[in-house]
C-alpha cells in the first residue's frame, strides 16, 4: 500500500544466473495498492533466513526491466525510496500488507 503522495514501483529483484539481475515491479498511485497473487504456501518460502524483500523505487530512477545489469549495481541503476526485508513472522504481523512510507 503506497500510503505517500507521490506515485513509486514496488519492486522485486529478479536473479538470471549467467545474465545478472534487475528490479521488476509495479507504479502504484498514491493511497493505491495492489496484490502478489503468487499461490505459495509463505510460511514455507520464508523458512529459515529466506526474507520477502520489496523494493520501493522512485519512478524518475528505474531500472529498464528488459535489461540485465551487474547484481551488485541495482543501487546505483535505480532511486531505492525504501527496501522491506520481511520474514513469514513480519507478514503476518501486519496481515501480510507492506506499507510505504
Amino acid at each position: 500500500m503506497n500510503t505517500s503522495p507521490d506515485t513509486v514501483i514496488f519492486a522485486f529483484r529478479a536473479n538470471y544466473p549467467g545474465q545478472g539481475c534487475n528490479l521488476q515491479g509495479r507504479r502504484i498511485a498514491s493511497s493505491g495498492s495492489y496484490e502478489d497473487h503468487n499461490r505459495v504456501c509463505w510460511e514455507n518460502e520464508l523458512h529459515g533466513d529466506n526474507k520477502y524483500e520489496v523494493y520501493v523505487l522512485s519512478t524518475d530512477g528505474y531500472n529498464d526491466p528488459a535489461i540485465y545489469y551487474s547484481c551488485d549495481s541495482l543501487e546505483r541503476r535505480n532511486t531505492i525510496l525504501a527496501k522491506r526485508s520481511l520474514s513469514s513472522e513480519d507478514l503476518l504481523a501486519t496481515d501480510f500488507v507492506v506499507a510505504y512510507p
